[in-house]
């Protein structure tokens, strides 16, 4: 059935988050953001490898207000800046972000692999204390598996406070499906994951399915515009959350 909605019955949230998790540390969702609850966005034409639809939406509400003193970094669509303008604009960005940013927007910049990386080193950077940054959009970036290994290594770290990762129409493969699917296997905190338009096939579709079998965190899963086929769809309906 086109368009169809893939839910679990919702658990109940006693606001436990997994043992050794940073979010066991105080750690509270942006103010305004609510969960939905848990959905495999894409439906059936993912599987065929067609464009999925969309079936709820990943973003907290842009008018949300955020906590205090919680830095955003957001710099927009500059594809079509020149080298030294991205150059200049992500070092600003990895900056802040080291300086204590809660989330990173930066969607439709093409920064490539370097910047992701370095990103990703930021966020294991912390020290051991808590990580601040809650959301990272990073959608059309020319990312690939080198950011996709970092950020897994990111999840995996215990200062993680990662509740909304959002990396579509980038170019994660299989190979980034794996790392992210190892990193969440040890988050406590990511609650939404966006990976659509990323060239994953039925291979990535069963690393995550194993990933996220039994996650108690996880709400939200968007594959669409991917050609995980019939198989890498029947790896993820089953699990308890789909």
């Amino acid at each position: 059935m086109p368009g169809a909605r893939l839910q679990a019955p919702a658990a109940p949230d006693d606001g436990a988050p997994h043992q050794g998790s940073s979010c066991a540390q105080g750690a509270r969702a942006p103010s305004g953001f609510q969960s939905p609850p848990p959905t495999l966005m894409g439906g059936p034409s993912s599987a065929k490898g067609k464009r999925g639809r969309w079936l709820g939406s990943l973003k907290p509400p842009r008018t949300s207000k955020r906590e205090p003193g919680a830095a955003v970094v957001t710099m927009g669509d500059i594809r079509n800046a020149g080298s030294a303008e991205k150059a200049a604009l992500a070092k600003r960005c990895l900056r802040d972000l080291a300086r204590g940013a809660a989330s990173v927007s930066v969607p439709g910049s093409g920064l490539g692999d370097s910047f992701g990386v370095q990103l990703a080193e930021v966020l294991c950077a912390s020290g051991g204390q808590p990580s601040p940054v809650k959301m990272l959009e990073l959608e059309r970036n020319m990312l690939g598996e080198p950011t996709a290994r970092g950020l897994g290594r990111a999840l995996a770290s215990a200062s993680s406070r990662l509740q909304v990762l959002e990396l579509g129409s980038n170019a994660l493969g299989d190979g980034g499906a794996r790392a992210l699917a190892d990193g969440l296997q040890a988050s406590g905190c990511l609650q939404q994951l966006d990976v659509h338009s990323n060239g994953i096939g039925p291979l990535g579709a069963e690393h995550l399915a194993g990933a996220l079998a039994g996650h108690q965190h996880v709400r939200a899963l968007h594959l669409g515009e991917n050609r995980i086929g019939p198989n890498g769809a029947r790896m993820l309906i089953p699990n308890p959350w789909s």
